[in-house]
């Protein structure tokens, strides 16, 4: 009786929940290519190809003679996993031509060709190409160099050719085993390997010979602009990142505090950006055709400014380097206004679904940025969660008077932050094992300051940079955006503005991801079953186990859980690696071992340090190293030694930090 309730139940759910149910089939493309990541034998393009090509067809065939939904939509599910299986693997093929730098090569000459240069303050951050090498070794494809300016012989511009002297090293390595991988980005980005620079033989000048030469010389010419007419450095670094995409110019301490503040997302180039930045010039450019009589009674101004806007969106999202989050809006607002030009109204869901395909299927490993997940999972929030909250409680805004609305737009920044705060909080601890507790109020502030003042402040520079008032319109913005750095500072001065997190296992953030989704996108009562299977990922990352060593590969950075705290062994000599630790085991801090602890905890040796209760010993100086000093302790060393009643413990050679678990 009680089981054919619940067939019922869910029976009667699907029946009414099928559209939605085939709005979440894009998903199953990220299964795919999941898939595709962590088996990517290239040798199955060919069979995982043909795969792909006949679930298509009898899916289609499926859906076209109408057969069993439950059938069709299995195997379009089926489709979307063996298209991103399939697309995982041609990305794998294209790339494994390239050569990776896996040892160090000391004082190489090398020819190459700037491929593109990124501003700083203090350092030029440059991508070579064309690499010649003088010695017998391979060629990487392109080379990751960072140049002080003052060993900068003169401005340096993408296309010029030089000759330089210096060291060629291997990409870093994870910190740990699921944090973010730096090596990974570079290798799907053409990049082998960094050039450490010694000196710079020689420069010859060449014009931008490509279409991204020319774009990346623009976008570097509008930066030193920004600089040379905003006085204030930090005021001209957020207009740069506002703009341009280029970060470099921050200073540390009012990036930390941005950051803290919940308002990095205002200054990366996401969806906001080109939505406001689109709908502005949409606009502004149907108000300019409005004018003329003869345009508005022959032509439909409405579609014509629509078609425009794309191509000036185009030009933005060049210019800014094309990041994930504004391509997704890029994607997602084309669509909307073809719609405009075709006179149709597309479905927001599945619009959003075929802006996340175009985008893995060229591009598979986005699906491990933070970026693409976190834009794509925010605005599924506030697409579904905005929309329900207005149908049941709002249906009469737009007849508000302009008192209400505008207090009803500031409710709405107010539900939208949180909206999209809840949505990505899975994400925010797996990447970066923080959670921002100020970032809804700071937000409600900030967010009206960018989106209605200084970035349509931008689009009117834009234009009137053509009779040279840029400067003037800059200064303005300079103001403006004087406000936002002061909310963010203020923000950033509450004690608890954040909160740190211990690390989340992958696991856990895919089940998350799936019962976010699941409650957002169904509509029928089973939509709850999303909030037992997001409990169910919290309850996997609350009873996630952390190492209770953690050593860095020098074997000197060390820290040991005691008690529920970890302290570090001297000083932890990299900022990055300790500022990832931190994270990693949810400490704000992490103290240094007292006195006490050591003699009651540790026997120091010569050659290293053993922990009494982790029966663990890291060698420091092998040379040095005795084996009958130990006996029943697991050893961690660069180099393995005979010892009876040891186990020496290997190394992984592609993860920078060794985390050790007591048995």
């Amino acid at each position: 009786m009680v089981f054919s309730i619940i067939i019922k139940f869910f029976k009667n759910c699907y029946v009414k929940d099928y559209d939605n149910i085939v709005s979440i089939l894009p998903i199953f493309l990220c299964l795919g290519v999941i898939i595709g990541f962590q088996y990517n034998n290239t040798n199955n393009i060919k069979i995982s190809t043909y795969i792909t090509i006949i679930s298509l067809i009898i899916s289609y065939l499926s859906y076209r003679f109408n057969s069993i939904r439950l059938l069709t939509i299995t195997l379009f599910a089926i489709f979307f996993v063996s298209l991103g299986y399939t697309s995982s693997l041609y990305r794998f093929d294209s790339k494994n031509k390239n050569y990776i730098v896996r040892s160090e090569e000391k004082d190489v000459l090398i020819s190459a060709k700037i491929d593109s240069i990124i501003y700083g303050e203090k350092y030029n951050k440059i991508i070579i190409t064309d690499i010649s090498i003088n010695k017998n070794i391979l060629s990487p494809k392109k080379l990751y160099m960072k140049i002080s300016l003052k060993n900068m012989p003169q401005t340096l511009h993408s296309g010029y050719c030089v000759d330089l002297i210096g060291d060629i090293l291997p990409l870093p390595g994870v910190i740990y085993k699921d944090a973010y991988n730096f090596a990974g980005v570079a290798y799907f980005n053409d990049i082998g390997g960094i050039f450490k620079l010694h000196n710079v033989v020689s420069v010859r000048q060449n014009k931008a010979s490509t279409v991204s030469e020319y774009i990346d010389n623009l976008r570097n010419k509008i930066n030193t602009r920004i600089i040379n007419s905003v006085k204030n450095s930090n005021n001209a670094a957020i207009i740069m990142a506002l703009f341009t995409g280029n970060t470099y110019y921050l200073d540390n301490t009012l990036r930390f505090q941005i950051q803290k503040s919940g308002l990095s997302h205002l200054l990366a180039i996401s969806g906001m950006h080109v939505s406001v930045i689109a709908v502005t010039i949409f606009i502004l450019l149907r108000r300019l055709m409005l004018i003329s009589e003869y345009i508005t009674l022959r032509y439909n101004t409405k579609k014509i400014a629509a078609f425009l806007s794309i191509f000036i969106c185009i030009s933005y999202l060049a210019i800014s380097g094309f990041p994930i989050s504004a391509t997704r809006s890029f994607v997602m607002f084309t669509i909307g206004l073809i719609a405009v030009i075709i006179d149709r109204y597309p479905v927001q869901i599945r619009v959003l679904g075929f802006a996340l395909v175009s985008i893995l299927i060229f591009n598979p490993e986005a699906m491990f940025y933070p970026s693409l997940q976190m834009s794509f999972m925010a605005v599924l929030g506030l697409i579904t969660g905005i929309s329900e909250i207005n149908q049941r409680f709002f249906k009469n805004a737009p007849s508000y008077g302009f008192v209400k609305k505008y207090l009803f737009y500031f409710f709405s920044i107010s539900v939208s932050s949180k909206i999209a705060t809840l949505c990505t909080f899975p994400y925010s601890i797996y990447h970066f094992n923080q959670y921002s507790n100020i970032g809804m109020l700071s937000n409600i502030f900030a967010v009206p300051l960018v989106e209605l003042i200084i970035l349509p402040i931008g689009v009117a520079t834009f234009f009137l940079s053509i009779i040279g008032l840029d400067g003037f319109m800059l200064s303005i913005m300079s103001y403006f955006v004087d406000i936002f750095r002061d909310i963010a500072i203020y923000s950033a001065s509450y004690k608890y503005a954040t909160s740190v997190v211990k690390e989340m296992p992958a696991n856990a953030m895919l089940i998350m991801t799936f019962g976010i989704i699941w409650l957002l996108v169904m509509r029928q009562n089973w939509r709850y079953l999303g909030i037992v299977i997001i409990f169910i990922g919290c309850m996997i990352h609350h009873f996630h186990k952390l190492p209770d060593a953690i050593i860095y590969k020098d074997n000197k950075s060390m820290i040991f859980k005691i008690g529920n705290q970890y302290y570090s062994h001297g000083r932890i000599s990299n900022s990055f690696v300790k500022k990832i630790w931190q994270g990693r085991v949810g400490q704000r801090y992490i103290r240094y071992l007292t006195t006490n602890m050591i003699e009651r905890y540790f026997i120091i040796y010569k050659w290293g340090i053993c922990s009494k209760m982790h029966k663990l010993c890291v060698v420091q100086k092998s040379d040095l190293f005795a084996c009958q000093d130990i006996i029943g302790y697991n050893v961690i060393s660069d180099k393995e030694h005979v010892c009876h009643n040891n186990k020496f413990l290997r190394r992984n050679n592609d993860i920078d930090s060794f985390s050790y678990f007591k048995s």
